[in-house]
């Protein structure tokens, strides 16, 4: 089954990928198009500093903060 990410409409990678877990991902998990995988051991993988994850900021201007908190960028651009 092709599975593709609501926001990117990019189909999943063959060997997995993480997602939040949202509506979406819990009905595709209930549905059995996904399965859900556990996090490696946290020796198993290093990450160098420069590809850590950035927290998401809204813009000031933005009208729709949840969205964008969803997507992780801006809706309303």
């Amino acid at each position: 089954m092709l599975v593709r990410d609501p926001s990117t409409q990019v189909p999943l990678a063959a060997n997995g990928e993480w997602k939040a877990r949202t509506q979406y991902w819990t009905r595709r998990l209930r549905d059995g198009d996904v399965v859900e995988a556990q996090a490696p051991s946290a020796g198993a993988i290093a990450i160098p500093p420069s590809v850590q994850p950035v927290s998401f900021v809204c813009c000031a201007t933005c009208l729709k903060q949840a969205a964008c908190e969803t997507v992780g960028r801006c809706a309303a651009q």
